[in-house]
């Protein structure tokens, strides 16, 4: 059905171009790739072919792109970042894998996405040494990192029937990895230089391939230079879908969203959800001086009536072994979901499952009188990337829940800095529909979050003991010093929690987190996790 419908479309754009005289362009685009080779449930967990749709995956984003080529072969193909990291696909097979089919695909440009830098420098350069399309990232100077240097352009240019195209990427300047020397610099800035150079070349036509999320695309196609005419996105996972969507999903806007600058100059901005769940399909219609006026287009699910190719099925099966010799363990049986779906919001299974884990696998290192050696546990949301489904849970899916190997830190806090720290979790604009990016999910403490509180008081916090004879919830003493366990992500000062980094003591550095919650789901062999009320949210 997909595909007749784009045909269909695309038909019917090519006869209005050609009666009105304008160029057509179309432009295929998909974004977060995030190693999904494998197709998925539609929740985005593991998939089980024998009880639930399979949707996704390379294969099928392959056939997908393949048939859209095939019905109009001067497409622009771009990827818009984030290719590393969220399957065992990554986590054991690293770039190398992610090289080998991304040049599969005939790509024009892709764009630097923050999780390539995961593993540093040295986990990018093999992946960029070997990649066939030009990557780009013009905020990305690499002045100081010479190794990068050859492999990341400012901008491409593309030719489509006699007509040049300037495609310009963009990274967010400001995310958490280990990008050694690079220098990030401001995205506007670099954009506006770059469509300067690109329009002193003669060049009417400019792209902005992104990765700094759709928020921060609009508030780019605001301010930015009118010889920008597209804005091509990614890093928020944003679905832009007109009407109702095919899968149920939540469109948070319009594909394309239109941004109308004070100078009546307008910029489509377009962008294709995640993990090759759609595929975005746009031809735009663009006059002689390179306004477009026009277009038609609509993202792509990437259901089951989008056949898997069967080529590239057999070209990853050796690869699948591999990560199946690891992934396919069964650690456990959970008779519940452990969710994902609140943790930006309030407590949630999942966050408080690794919470207990990671406390748990504490108690063996206890000292003295004390029963554990860690009073309490806390876990960015942004870790907890999709949910566990019920029943066996395999190393998989941990590692598709919890994908960016941290390493656990355990370390000693005063207590005025832990409140801190848990003031900065919710120190954001509240509504009846409260989202913190902040949010810590909880271990060894009860919190009460006060909506109706200035931001600082917001914080009503009990701290379970650890040197006692029977474990209860005390009320957080911030003269008192306590011992934490958390992610390296954190621990170091990303997501803004520099409050722990620049102030914690005794810092010891523990396993990889998902091979410590290994150890935990071996050990519980069946587990039941319930919302038990750890956070409580008062409006």
């Amino acid at each position: 059905m997909e595909r007749v419908v784009w045909i269909v479309t695309l038909l019917a754009s090519a006869a209005l171009a050609q009666d009105s005289g304008l160029f057509e362009l179309n432009v295929v685009h998909y974004n977060d790739f995030h190693a999904h080779f494998d197709e998925v449930s539609p929740q985005g967990t593991v998939c089980s072919a024998q009880s639930e749709p399979c949707i996704g995956g390379y294969a099928r984003l392959y056939t997908a792109v393949q048939q859209v080529l095939e019905a109009e072969p001067d497409s622009l193909l771009l990827n818009g970042g984030d290719t590393f990291q969220g399957t065992i696909w990554y986590n054991f097979l690293r770039w190398n894998v992610s090289q080998h089919f991304m040049n599969m695909l005939p790509h024009d440009a892709h764009v630097l996405g923050n999780h390539e830098f995961d593993h540093g420098v040295e986990g990018l350069v093999p992946y960029l040494e070997r990649l066939n399309a030009p990557m780009l990232g013009a905020n990305v100077n690499t002045s100081l990192e010479p190794t990068m240097t050859p492999y990341i352009k400012n901008h491409v240019v593309v030719e489509r029937r006699g007509r040049k195209i300037g495609i310009i990427g963009v990274l967010l300047r400001q995310f958490s990895a280990p990008i050694g020397r690079v220098i990030m610099e401001d995205e506007l800035e670099a954009v506006n230089r770059e469509a300067e150079i690109l329009t002193d070349m003669g060049i009417d036509i400019i792209i902005v391939l992104s990765h700094i999320g759709y928020a921060s695309d609009i508030e780019l196609a605001q301010h930015v230079s009118p010889t920008v005419d597209i804005i091509v996105g990614g890093h928020s996972h944003t679905l832009l879908y007109n009407g109702e969507t095919p899968n149920g999903d939540t469109a948070l806007g319009e594909y394309p969203t239109v941004v109308t600058q004070a100078n009546g100059h307008t910029i489509p901005i377009v962008q294709a959800s995640c993990y090759t769940r759609y595929l975005g399909n746009i031809k735009f219609f663009i006059n002689d001086q390179g306004v477009v006026e026009r277009w038609v287009g609509e993202p792509v699910f990437l259901g089951t009536s989008i056949v898997q190719d069967p080529r590239i099925m057999e070209l990853m099966e050796p690869w699948r072994q591999e990560v199946d010799a690891i992934g396919k363990e069964v650690l456990g049986t959970s008779r519940v979901t452990l969710s994902n779906a609140l943790c930006y919001y309030q407590e949630c299974t999942l966050g408080s499952w690794a919470c207990d884990g990671f406390l748990e696998e504490m108690i063996p290192r206890a000292k003295g009188t004390a029963w554990n050696d860690a009073n309490v546990c806390m876990i960015n949301a942004g870790a907890l990337r999709t949910p566990i489904s019920s029943g066996n849970v395999t190393t998989e899916a941990l590692l598709m829940a919890m994908p960016f190997e941290n390493y656990v830190q355990v370390y000693d806090l005063k207590g005025k800095y832990l409140l801190e720290a848990l003031e900065f979790s919710v120190g954001v604009s509240w509504s009846q529909s409260f989202s913190s990016g902040r949010m810590l999910q909880i271990g060894g403490m009860r919190n009460v979050y006060n909506a109706s509180q200035p931001v600082g008081s917001r914080v009503t916090a009990t701290i379970r003991c650890i040197d006692c004879d029977v474990p209860r919830y005390l009320p957080l003493d911030v003269d008192a010093t306590y011992r934490v366990i958390t992610q390296n992500y954190i621990g170091d000062g990303g997501g803004g929690y520099t409050v722990l980094s620049d102030n914690r003591e005794n810092l010891e550095v523990l396993d990889v987190d998902y091979e410590l919650l290994q150890k935990y789901m071996r050990r519980q062999g069946v587990v039941v996790k319930d919302l038990d009320g750890r956070i409580q949210i008062v409006y």
